[in-house]
């Protein structure tokens, strides 16, 4: 469901990731959408129309930096092993300039986290969503767990704060 594509030729997540076209960004909608399972492994945007050949959501909230990072947050909570700087081709400039601050500071978180080992926590989380699937996470709000536990299933408490 979340995966498929829309009469404007887009996933609902591609669609509220980006600004472009005749909608906004909306970043909450797309954590949402990360959280029950949508794809962000290959990416189109509106605003270009064109596919990023070998790119992904990832990739493109490191590069290009917003106001927020809710979709780079949801993001590294799904994966179980985040991919370095170097190998997603995103450099890391030593004497940034000033209107480059931002991407820095946010490079360099994403580097502490890629760098460091995943607690076993999180690898648990990873393997519970994966062996759900997409079609089974809604359900997870109505499993005999408790509430944190439900939470954390479903990317709503975030650790990386």
């Amino acid at each position: 469901m979340f995966n498929h594509v829309v009469n404007v030729g887009l996933t609902p997540l591609e669609y509220v990731a980006f600004n472009g076209l005749h909608q906004c960004r909306r970043p909450a909608i797309a954590a949402f959408l990360i959280a029950y399972g949508a794809s962000f492994s290959t990416i189109k945007n509106p605003r270009r129309g064109r596919l990023y050949r070998g790119m992904c959501l990832l990739e493109q909230e490191l590069t290009h930096v917003t106001s927020d990072s809710i979709i780079l947050r949801a993001i590294v909570k799904t994966l179980a092993r985040l991919p370095t700087l170097e190998e997603l081709g995103i450099p890391i400039l030593k004497n940034p300039p000033v209107r480059l601050s931002a991407f820095v500071k946010r490079c360099h978180w994403y580097q502490g986290l890629a760098s460091s080992p995943r607690t076993l926590q999180h690898y648990c989380r990873v393997v519970v969503r994966n062996r759900l699937g997409p079609s089974r996470l809604r359900s997870v709000s109505s499993l005999p767990l408790p509430v944190p536990l439900k939470d954390y299933l479903l990317l709503e408490y975030d650790e990386y704060r």
